[in-house]
């Protein structure tokens, strides 16, 4: 028997993963919304490193262009 109203995004691996934010309500995340968690916070880290050898190289070339 199909349940009527339940749609497919309101089902997810257990009941209650993902839904509310997991600071205010002390739920456990999913594997899946731990791994993207830990992936954007994975990228935004590389990219500060890119930013900070950037800016190193750009001050390095000055003080060389000034001497």
């Amino acid at each position: 028997m199909k349940a009527y109203g339940i749609t497919r995004e309101d089902r997810g691996c257990r009941p209650g993963h993902g839904k509310f934010p997991v600071e205010t309500y002390r739920g456990r995340l999913s594997r899946k919304a731990h791994a993207r968690g830990t992936r954007l916070a994975h990228r935004r880290a590389r990219a500060q490193t890119r930013v900070e050898l950037f800016n190193e190289r750009r001050d390095a070339s000055r003080v060389n262009n000034e001497g």
